[in-house]
């Protein structure tokens, strides 16, 4: 984990529901269309609690580490010298969000 420097911990997630192209390509445009991320927030919050449970301790970065890697590019933490982190500028030594993640919104949703 980025704060404590422990190991992160893979918990057990529940299965997220098979869904065909044609669900996959409507939940995407109900997405844009509303900004609401309907039932995958169901799905995400789970993996987050879960995550959470198995990683007492951890920040948001970490989840996003484990659960997203292309949202995340930095250097390994451990050769890093320790530094506060200010989730607001989405950057530090030990690496950042992605652009993707930093986005207007992108914060909003990740913190619920």
């Amino acid at each position: 984990m980025l704060e404590t420097g422990e190991p992160v911990y893979s918990p057990v997630t529940q299965e997220g529901p098979l869904l065909t192209e044609d669900l996959i390509k409507e939940a995407e445009e109900f997405v844009l269309r509303t900004g609401s991320c309907g039932a995958g927030c169901s799905q995400l919050l789970s993996d987050m609690q879960a995550f959470k449970a198995a990683n007492p301790g951890c920040i948001l970065e970490d989840f996003v580490r484990w659960h997203s890697p292309p949202d995340w590019s930095g250097s390994d933490p451990i050769n890093e010298t320790e530094e506060s982190y200010n989730f607001r500028d989405s950057t530090s030594k030990r690496g950042q969000l992605s652009s993707r993640m930093q986005k207007e919104g992108a914060e909003r949703s990740a913190e619920r």
